[in-house]
């Protein structure tokens, strides 16, 4: 559900082939999950969240969860001027799983720099077998962008300890700010990362 400035509540309800009012849309075969909205100048809304194709490996079901990423005109379908047909999914852990155990590549908040430029940041997991904050940035276009991290990624660990980025800001410099925090194990401690534009 989305409220418009003129005050029409768009509703996503209704099944269809296309992400219009009253409508869903569907990326993942197993797990479609909308958490974060946010505008940009133009009236587009860039929905970010999380999605999952599945896979059996030895008998058992390994869900392994990727970034998503849409665009959605203001009449309410998707636009498909930005990644593939208006969406895009971004696996971030490279973690060989075939042992069964799942990825989950969540995201936890998005946000849109001066230049139009989209990040998102939330927790993926590392080859080290706990999570780390992870960031992605893509171009206007819903690319990645290459310029940021390791081909459009930043995979930030804190000593082998379980940790999740849960928000965003960007400084007056263009350095972005994510926070969110560490689990020791006995307590969870606050964490902070700053990342270069």
């Amino acid at each position: 559900m989305y409220q418009k400035e003129s005050g029409e509540i768009v509703n996503f309800v209704r099944p269809t082939t296309k992400f219009s009012p009253h409508s869903r849309a569907q990326v993942g075969a197993i797990v479609n999950n909308t958490a974060f909205l946010t505008k940009q100048p133009d009236g587009k809304l860039i929905v970010g969240s999380y999605s999952a194709a599945g896979a059996v490996n030895s008998g058992s079901v390994t869900t392994n969860f990727d970034y998503v990423f849409l665009r959605v005109l203001a009449s309410g379908d998707l636009d498909d001027t930005f990644g593939f047909d208006g969406r895009i999914i971004i696996p971030i852990s490279n973690t060989n799983f075939a042992s069964g155990q799942s990825s989950t590549d969540v995201l936890s908040a998005i946000g849109i720099q001066p230049d139009g430029k989209i990040v998102g940041t939330g927790r993926s997991f590392g080859s080290d077998f706990v999570y780390h904050f992870a960031s992605i940035r893509l171009d206007r276009t819903g690319m990645l962008d290459t310029s940021f991290g390791s081909a459009g990624r930043i995979d930030y660990g804190f000593n082998g300890l379980n940790s999740v980025a849960k928000t965003l800001l960007f400084q007056s410099d263009g350095k972005i700010v994510t926070a969110g925090y560490v689990n020791s194990g006995t307590k969870l401690d606050f964490a902070v990362q700053r990342i270069s534009p």
